[in-house]
């Protein structure tokens, strides 16, 4: 099973070199995709709900991006 930065690394070489996703946007899920991989996987592990709180806007333009692309 590949890790969850793998596809963060993929993410960047695939999508944000080319000017396809921005960078704002890509690490908008790179802090939430570490965030659940804590919260998964260590123990004790409560997020920061004033950092998601701030996630809401950037990643639902994410996701109207990557559906946008799906599209095309």
């Amino acid at each position: 099973m590949k890790s969850h930065k793998g596809v963060q690394q993929k993410l960047g070489e695939e999508f944000v070199l080319k000017g396809i996703i921005s960078k704002d946007l890509a690490k908008a899920y790179s802090i939430l995709s570490d965030y659940r991989h804590k919260g998964d996987y260590d123990d004790l592990y409560e997020p920061d709900s004033e950092v998601i709180n701030k996630l809401f806007d950037p990643i639902k333009e994410f996701i109207d991006r990557i559906e946008t692309l799906l599209e095309e």
